[in-house]
């Protein structure tokens, strides 16, 4: 049983070896001198401190074997051809087990190939690069790794992790990093906008102020909006995020765009609300193929006075890239459904990419789904229909290739 002093010790601080403190000394009945007793309580002391030494030696053994066992586990599961997104999370489980940066950066860097890696995942390898991050040049790498992890999805304490190594730099060199992050999360994290100002007054240089402002003012929506327009955003951000909170499924967003459409903000501002709901959301349930299809949807739609414009024309991305091809990707990335598979297709023949350009980009995605049976033949038919909608029936050149496709 542990003792007193071991209960009130600080959790995670070192505790003394007080084990032969605790261990009782047999001394003989018919030990009757001071001299016996001294030297059979030191005997006894040799014999308790070659015991430890034992446990410590086997204790040593033991770990020597876990990391063995480990480094194996990590070799089968990086040398594994296919991996799924489990398969993936767990080579990137046993990296950080291992706690050897570079297993840790193969890991994520083979992750990130085939899937969006989970915010969580990215801020514990930021944590972890940051630790060994120096130069100039590795500093480079790690802001490029910041980006592509900002870039995966809507996350509160990885934009926080973010913000506070921001922080730390100096903040012209940083400026179009900063514009970035709040370009996605201005809405949100006034408290960033604080930091930055607070950053933004230690400056001297007039030119540097200027170019700091005139980049927010043009990528943060909030830059600039009085304490009645935030106090609006705020609690309707406020009601959406205890609804989503609650919520077992998706929720309909609808309602919430219609009311910051009544805010007396402005129409970049009430854009950029409805970017922030739809993100919000995936960032709960990345797999729901209707919220993505519906935020795409979204993001498609003409602007009321402006027929010929988009609105993902009139909003800044951040990181969290918002134009609907973008999006597309970003849900393949997540997971290829029928529906997402159909809806690739169809975007890139709207944005009329070359046959050769889509034969590629699905070649890479058969690949990627030929697992799923009917996920690949209700793709296949889409792509059937494609090419017959470009095909001349009058030219036999054009009606024997698309045969052949198919043949």
């Amino acid at each position: 049983m542990a003792s007193e002093a071991d209960k009130n010790a600080p959790a995670g601080e070192a505790q003394p070896d007080n084990i032969l403190i605790e261990q009782p000394i047999e001394i003989s009945s018919d030990s009757d001198s001071d001299d016996s007793g001294s030297v059979r309580a030191e005997s006894s002391s040799e014999s308790n401190v070659n015991i430890v030494n034992s446990l410590s030696d086997s204790d040593s053994d033991l770990q020597s074997q876990e990391e063995d066992t480990l480094e194996d586990d990590f070799a089968v599961q990086l040398a594994m051809p296919g991996k799924n997104y489990k398969q993936f999370m767990e080579l990137c489980v046993t990296a950080f087990e291992l706690n050897v940066f570079e297993k840790i950066e193969m890991a994520i860097t083979e992750f990130d190939q085939h899937f969006v890696i989970p915010p969580h995942i990215w801020l514990k390898y930021l944590k972890a690069l940051k630790v060994v991050t120096q130069t100039p040049a590795e500093c480079a790498v790690f802001h490029s790794k910041c980006a592509r992890a900002l870039s995966s999805r809507y996350d509160e304490p990885l934009a926080e992790f973010v913000v506070k190594s921001l922080l730390e730099e100096q903040l012209v060199e940083q400026h179009l990093m900063w514009a970035k992050v709040l370009a996605d999360y201005g809405l949100e994290r006034v408290d960033f906008i604080k930091d930055l100002r607070e950053a933004l007054s230690l400056l001297s240089d007039q030119e540097e102020i200027e170019l700091v402002e005139k980049t927010m003012c043009a990528q943060c929506v909030t830059w600039n909006c009085n304490e009645e327009q935030l106090d609006s955003i705020e609690q309707l951000i406020v009601d959406f995020k205890n609804k989503l909170y609650c919520s077992s499924t998706a929720l309909m967003l609808d309602s919430y765009i219609c009311k910051a459409n009544t805010l007396r903000i402005s129409t970049k501002i009430k854009l950029t609300l409805g970017k922030y709901f739809y993100e919000r959301g995936l960032a709960k349930y990345p797999t729901n193929s209707n919220l993505w299809l519906d935020y795409i949807a979204y993001m498609s739609k003409p602007l009321e006075f402006n027929d010929k414009e988009e609105i993902h024309s009139a909003i800044n991305d951040g990181y969290l890239s918002s134009k609907p091809l973008q999006l597309i990707e970003r849900a393949l990335r997540t997971k290829p459904t029928i529906e997402i598979n159909h809806k690739y297709l169809q975007l890139m023949e709207h944005y009329d990419f070359s046959l050769d350009r889509i034969d590629k980009n699905l070649n890479r995605l058969f690949e990627r789904i030929n697992q799923f049976i009917k996920m690949t033949v209700e793709l296949h038919l889409d792509y059937l229909a494609y090419r017959v909608r470009q095909t001349n029936v009058d030219d036999k050149e054009q009606v024997l290739i698309a045969n052949y496709k198919f043949v």
